[in-house]
């Protein structure tokens, strides 16, 4: 894989799991409020919710040291290869995104109950209607992540060339104190490079 590739993967991830975890517990709320009819679409917990944001936050994290590693060596496409594979890795996200809410919501209905509730109770609103608010949702976090993850990488490059700059005005006297000692120490007695050919003057 290419380093594009790697950063878009992980960027994929990251707005995939967010993504789930803000559009579940949307549709849950609007199906216990009775929005979609009198079926039972939820299984009236959140509990899936809070570790999906920390897992969307782990990957937004990878994302940003892979692409400050990146800068730091003179890659800086990070912005483009995300803006021209925009429309390339949104069919991957919103696929992902649906495995991570099956995932999400079999894992909680175990915790919770310690079995699975229905098969189709994983969607949180009837099916159609969960597969196009996940992929609105898709799309939003997709864009606005796009525009938070290049703040976020910039001010991470600044933070770390600045401490790097004030690594280097440290380092920076005694280098200049080391170069000083050394052409002084030439210079003080010029005429220890001339022994051997001529006897120092000792009347001077």
């Amino acid at each position: 894989m290419t380093r594009a590739s790697i950063i878009r993967l992980w960027f994929s991830l990251a707005v995939a799991v967010v993504a789930a975890a803000l559009a579940d517990p949307l549709l849950e709320a609007l199906s216990n409020a009775g929005r979609f009819g009198p079926g039972t679409f939820t299984d009236h917990s959140n509990l899936d919710v809070l570790p999906a944001f920390v897992a969307g936050a782990a990957a937004i994290a990878v994302h940003l040291v892979l692409r400050t590693k990146a800068a730091l060596a003179g890659w800086h496409e990070a912005d483009r290869a995300l803006r021209v594979g925009l429309a390339r890795i949104l069919p991957f996200t919103f696929c992902v995104q649906i495995l991570v809410l099956y995932t999400m919501e079999t894992c909680e209905q175990l915790v919770a109950y310690g079995h699975v509730l229905g098969e189709n109770l994983w969607w949180g609103a009837p099916p159609a209607i969960s597969l196009l608010v996940h992929a609105v949702m898709c799309v939003v976090v997709c864009i606005v992540g796009m525009h938070v993850v290049r703040m976020l990488a910039a001010a991470t490059l600044h933070v770390i060339r600045s401490w790097q700059a004030v690594q280097c005005r440290r380092a920076r006297p005694s280098v200049r104190c080391r170069r000083t000692y050394h052409v002084a120490r030439a210079n003080l007695h010029p005429a220890l490079r001339s022994i051997g050919e001529r006897a120092p003057p000792y009347a001077l």
